[in-house]
């Protein structure tokens, strides 16, 4: 009997699909629990998170591809033992992954911000260096 019976796995879209295990950082491209065990016929993968944006493979997509783990030649499910290899996998193709919106799109970036609050300080250093001109 499999300790977990079902793995998800993300596959490119060139011809043949090849595997995709890492992104290109070298970190794995999943993050969550990619295995599942089947119970009554089904399982559910919460929280699975494709860490790379599809833009950075070929044609700008891949696939999401679950299939039954090889880790025994039977499996039990219910009152009958299962050949894996009769299970076909579950293809998504086409998955596009974009990167995260950022909460604040609105305010400008720290690196402008910091160069307003210099060019302020700069301004009003030259003001006060008038003044003093005036005065005296």
């Amino acid at each position: 009997m499999c300790i977990r019976d079902r793995s998800i796995a993300v596959y490119s879209s060139e011809n043949p699909p090849k595997l995709i295990e890492h992104n290109n950082s070298g970190c794995k491209i999943l993050k969550g629990c990619t295995e599942r065990d089947l119970i009554n016929g089904s399982c559910v993968f919460d929280k699975i998170h494709v860490k790379e944006v599809t833009s950075h493979f070929r044609n700008g997509w891949i696939f999401i591809v679950v299939y039954p783990r090889e880790c025994s030649n039977l499996m039990f499910n219910g009152h009958q033992l299962i050949n894996p290899n009769l299970i076909q996998p579950l293809i998504i193709e086409k998955v596009i992954v974009k990167a995260k919106k950022m909460k604040n799109a609105s305010s400008p970036p720290q690196q402008s911000l910091s160069k307003k609050i210099l060019s302020q300080l700069k301004k009003e250093e030259s003001e006060m260096c008038s003044d003093e001109e005036f005065t005296s």
